[in-house]
């Protein structure tokens, strides 16, 4: 539904890879991203961070040893440091 045809059926479909649509007028990413993840394999969120760095945007990447859900280790008194640091650093 969101491209509004299967990609197989549809070529001229758009690309909604967010690499595509990197200019380098993003704001800051922070990423965090479990090694084990399944949902978004960890080569990309590599290509992203790469990407970013390529077109001079700001951008710190975290790994955790975890899956999808890493919200059990953003509540970490390490991760919160690393949050607060990223939001005084950009804002």
């Amino acid at each position: 539904l969101l491209l509004g045809a299967l990609p197989t059926l549809s070529p001229w479909t758009v690309d909604v890879s967010p690499l595509t649509w990197i200019t380098g007028d993003e704001p800051p990413f922070l990423i965090f991203h479990g090694q084990s993840d399944c949902t978004v394999p960890l080569p990309q969120a590599a290509q992203l961070y790469s990407a970013l760095v390529a077109h001079a945007v700001p951008v710190q990447r975290f790994r955790y040893i975890a899956g999808h859900n890493i919200l059990p280790v953003i509540g970490s008194d390490s991760t919160m440091g690393r949050i607060v640091a990223f939001l005084g650093a950009h804002l």
